[in-house]
């Protein structure tokens, strides 16, 4: 396959639920946590994320990169596949109980056309990044559960050709949300290469997954703070300083076309205002 042209790779139709749950954090570099587990409810069902490490915005960049990529041509892979890597690949997904029967999707693409799908720099030391994310990514587990009925796969497993091409398959949420068949979330990657900064793209994720393109938004800073942090601050200072870097991203976001951001209030009863721009075309 590997015929993807990753000029066209402008945005990432993923899973709603996964986009929403403050999976991916701010972490300060050299001090990433781990024992990473998240709760949420969605659409009365009950998911539960797990992840040795801490996930960061680089790691949301990859994902939304290959998830983009997926969107343009991809195969479907399931218990069926045929074919050492195939088989390979759908082991490592880990599916479990109702995920025995699904599917997933798989792109094949080189380190190199992924590096420019996120954005990232092509050198030496980015690829052996990537290798990392790769690995934490396919860690990652997303397990559901709703009336009695349950389900499990991790987020993504990979495997390389012997000609090197990367093959990455990913889980089944996010491959019915790329066959529009679940909700799903429209994340504007073209946009998200403009920002600078971990946070910004972060709060950028969060608002392409949760304000629906042509509406406007209100939250108060210190909830939209908890949103992208995932945890409550433990100071005064931390949550000073959070305020300051959620409302410096909201102002880069505000530079972005059709984009509209106000604040009203002042520390704990600031609330943003946040008005997305339509859709041309679709």
């Amino acid at each position: 396959m590997d015929t993807t042209n990753n000029t066209k790779v402008t945005f990432a139709r993923t899973d709603r639920a996964t986009a929403t749950a403050s999976l991916f954090r701010p972490i300060t570099k050299g001090r990433r946590p781990t024992g990473l587990k998240v709760f949420a409810d969605y659409d009365e069902t009950k998911l539960t994320f797990t992840s040795y490490d801490w996930l960061d915005s680089r790691d949301q960049t990859i994902l939304l990169a290959l998830i983009g990529m997926a969107g343009i041509e991809s195969v479907n892979i399931s218990a069926d596949s045929s074919g050492e890597i195939g088989q390979k690949l759908w082991a490592g997904l880990n599916p479990l109980n109702s995920a025995l029967g699904d599917y997933g999707a798989v792109v094949e693409t080189t380190m190199y056309k992924l590096l420019q799908a996120s954005g990232m720099n092509d050198d030496a030391k980015t690829y052996t990044r990537v290798k990392e994310i790769l690995d934490r990514l396919s860690q990652v587990n997303c397990k559901a559960q709703s009336e009695g009925w349950q389900w499990s796969m991790r987020f993504l497993s990979y495997a390389f050709h012997d000609d090197g091409t990367l093959a990455v398959a990913l889980n089944a949420r996010f491959a019915q949300a790329l066959a529009q068949g679940s909700t799903y979330a429209r994340i504007n990657l073209e946009e998200r290469r403009q920002l600078d900064g971990d946070i910004a793209h972060l709060v950028h994720s969060w608002l392409n997954a949760t304000v629906r393109a042509g509406n406007t938004f209100q939250i108060g800073i210190d909830k939209l703070a908890v949103r992208i942090w995932g945890v409550e601050p433990q100071s005064a200072s931390t949550l000073t300083t959070r305020r300051a870097s959620i409302s410096k991203a909201l102002k880069e976001i505000s530079t972005l076309k059709g984009w509209k951001i106000s604040f009203r209030g002042r520390g704990v009863d600031t609330i943003v205002t946040i008005k997305r721009p339509k859709l041309l075309g679709f």
